[in-house]
């Protein structure tokens, strides 16, 4: 047993040091797509035992990714079975932490097939994704359980599906409540910025894209915690294990640069989420229309100034809000030839009657209700030209299944 374990302690030593000159020469020919793939059949065979079929996956993975450290466990494991040898792990009874990381992550990539499993093909798309509506191009969305990561393309009839990957995400787990529990949130949210890796820790690696948590549903319900980010990871190794952070989602540092090049952070959403369900791109159609009435109920209550509608949609504590804000703003018409054609909360009424919902993005939120263990829907609604910036609503169901809104949020300009 112990000299299994100094054969480990020897093999992570090599990663640290023999194999950094080489890793930072070659690491930026060898896309880490290529990884994913690579770690999945490996480990695949090694599972089926078809040690002849993984040995050579191994030593490509090996010689394309040297400052991957799971990749050399691997190739160690398949030469002892090659050579009729007992598993360098078989007998072990207590595992290093970076041992045990490491088993956390061959466990997590077993499951990740990069380009054959059913999220791939598509006519089947995530249910919480109901809409993207015309303002945005990208939803990204990290199954923080799982720890794979979607990009999607929303510009198509049927979002496409453009890549996934592996990810890692916050040591405490998911579901993020309050500063310091080490949990990556779950959510829907927005791109405020990018930071270059130059200007961050080593920690960063190539840099970070960073998330708008807390938003106003999570200060709402008291969560607290801030610096919630995507980023790389650091630049001597390829990977990190699947609950490896302090709540933000990591990844390859070529996987993010490939979202920072790609991705327009206005006209993209991201939604943290886990147990993702997967359905038939037609059945969304009914959703879609499910979610779009409501919307043209509010509307049009607001627009009108029907009242008693509007009570009926807001949620209790909501609705005293919004009637305070609608009595001190006068709740001016739409059809008003002053300028300030504002209604509560500093809406423009006359953006508002030009919003169709195609200009609505609708999507499930992650996380239900703790107290209630109901569900909340998010509206992300583009106001056009005359009132640039996005209103956001949060819409909640009872325990009698009705929707209500129980928070909204204006952002005007730089949406």
């Amino acid at each position: 047993m112990q000299r299994v374990v100094i054969i480990i302690s020897l093999l992570l030593c090599l990663l640290s040091s023999a194999t950094v000159s080489y890793a930072e020469t070659h690491q930026k020919n060898k896309h880490s797509s290529e990884l994913d793939s690579l770690s999945y059949l490996t480990l695949n065979h090694i599972l089926s035992g078809n040690f002849a079929q993984a040995e050579p996956l191994v030593f490509k993975l090996t010689k394309q990714f040297p400052d991957y450290p799971l990749g050399h466990l691997l190739k160690a494991e398949v030469l002892q079975a090659r050579g009729m040898q007992s598993s360098l792990l078989a007998n072990v009874n207590n595992f290093s932490p970076q041992i045990i990381e490491l088993l956390l992550e061959a466990k997590t990539r077993t499951h990740h097939n990069p380009a054959g499993d059913k999220p791939s093909q598509q006519a089947l798309v995530p249910e919480l994704l109901i809409q993207a509506g015309s303002h945005v191009d990208n939803i990204l969305i990290a199954d923080v359980e799982q720890s794979v990561f979607y990009l999607y393309d929303t510009r198509f009839d049927t979002p496409k599906l453009i890549k996934k990957h592996y990810i890692a995400s916050g040591r405490g787990g998911f579901g993020k409540q309050s500063e310091g529990d080490l949990k990556t949130p779950l959510g829907v949210y927005h791109i405020t910025g990018y930071r270059s890796g130059a200007s961050l820790p080593a920690l960063y690696g190539s840099g970070a894209l960073m998330l708008d948590y807390p938003n106003a549903l999570d200060n709402a319900l008291g969560r607290s915690g801030s610096g919630i980010w995507l980023h790389g990871i650091p630049s001597h190794s390829r990977s990190r294990s699947p609950r490896s952070s302090e709540g933000c989602v990591t990844m390859a540092n070529d996987h993010l640069l490939d979202l920072k090049n790609r991705l327009d952070p206005k006209r993209t959403l991201v939604v943290l989420s886990n147990k993702i369900r997967w359905i038939d791109a037609n059945q969304q159609n009914d959703n879609i229309e499910r979610f779009s009435e409501l919307f043209n109920q509010y509307q049009d209550a607001l627009l009108n100034q029907r009242h008693a509608d509007l009570k009926s949609i807001y949620e209790l504590n909501a609705w005293r809000d919004k009637r305070a804000a609608i009595e001190a703003s006068g709740f001016r018409q739409v059809t008003s030839n002053t300028k300030a054609k504002f209604a509560s909360n500093g809406i423009n009424l006359k953006a508002l009657a030009q919003v169709s919902t195609s200009d609505i993005a609708i999507l499930k939120n992650p996380e239900l209700d703790r107290q209630s263990n109901n569900q909340f829907l998010v509206m992300s609604v583009n106001l056009g030209h005359l009132q640039p910036g996005r209103l956001t609503l949060y819409w909640h169901q009872n325990s009698q299944g009705l929707w209500q809104i129980s928070h909204e949020h204006l952002q005007l300009n730089g949406i």
